[in-house]
């Protein structure tokens, strides 16, 4: 009976692979000579480096202080919805009031420059599809009282 290794691997004969050379390097005494096993660091003699090119950025962010407000007062209510996530009505027992800013008047806060005048489009009943938003009160105007 012929040994299994024979058949499932067959001896491959020696001339076929490649020969393999070895190179020994000469190992060096660390008692006779002190930089075995050390890393030796060098590098230049200390010079000065200059830099040829300098850049520098600053910058501020202007803050604006508001002067006047005109504004309305809606009242948000929560929409009651099914489990698909559509809404099925109001629930008036649970608002919020909330204040629809229409047009601030804006000044610089580091100066007196200048007053600028911030428009906003006014809510109408066709952007509430829910009818879950209410307006209490109209074109309120709040002036800020410090200076």
């Amino acid at each position: 009976m012929a040994n299994l290794l024979a058949i499932v691997r067959p001896q491959i004969p020696p001339d076929i692979r490649p020969k393999v050379s070895v190179v020994d390097f000469p190992q060096a005494d660390p008692e006779t000579d002190p930089s075995v096993g050390r890393t030796i660091l060098s590098g230049n003699d200390g010079q000065v480096i200059s830099l040829s090119y300098n850049f520098s950025r600053s910058m501020q962010k202007g803050r604006s202080r508001e002067e006047k407000r005109k504004y309305d007062i809606a009242r948000v209510y929560k929409v009651k919805e099914n489990q698909a996530g559509e809404a099925t009505g109001v629930d008036k027992s649970t608002f919020v009031d909330v204040e629809i800013p229409h047009k601030i008047l804006m000044r610089d806060r580091n100066s007196r420059g200048p007053l600028r005048l911030e428009n906003y489009r006014k809510p109408k009943d066709e952007d509430y599809p829910n009818g879950n938003v209410e307006i209490k009160e109209e074109d309120l105007v709040r002036e800020n009282k410090i200076a």
